[in-house]
């Protein structure tokens, strides 16, 4: 097997968070792209490896607009449908840290420039859940039965 590394690490975006990608600076690589996934905390690792799956997709009137179906399940509208046979390329998940680790230091040629770890270590600010719309009953803290309404706004 071919030892050279053959991916290059770069500062990237991806859904709408700073991130870095892997990207290939060789036709020897194996691999199409590779991000790293700030949420999920893991690689994204895409293979040149292509096989063919079917899905499906909405059927398309003269116009280009999706074919309604009369009949939808509890008054949803919905469209028809082919399934058509796509070409696609395979797609695994590296989740452990020292996994993740290890594939940077295999591919990327500049692992010891770039500093990944910033990413690695990036912990996102724990939010509260909050509803987005709506009214909210509360509690009050003397723990009376009676509850507060809180309008909510986004």
């Amino acid at each position: 097997m071919n030892e050279q590394k053959t991916m290059m690490l770069i500062n990237s975006f991806w859904q709408g968070d700073v991130t870095f990608k892997m990207i290939p600076i060789s036709t020897d690589c194996p691999f199409a792209e590779v991000i790293y996934i700030i949420k999920g905390k893991g690689l994204a690792v895409i293979s040149k490896i292509e096989y063919e799956k079917f899905s499906l997709v909405p059927r398309l009137n003269s116009k280009g607009d999706r074919i309604p179906i009369k009949k939808g399940k509890q008054g949803e509208m919905e469209f028809e449908q082919d399934r058509k046979l796509f070409r696609t390329l395979y797609e695994y998940q590296i989740i452990d840290r020292s996994e993740v680790e290890w594939f940077i230091k295999k591919f990327a040629e500049n692992e010891e420039l770039f500093d990944y770890q910033k990413f690695l270590n990036f912990e996102p600010p724990q939010q509260e859940a909050q509803p987005t719309i709506g009214t909210v009953g509360t509690v009050p803290p003397d723990g009376k039965q009676e509850a507060t309404l809180k309008k909510v706004t986004e």
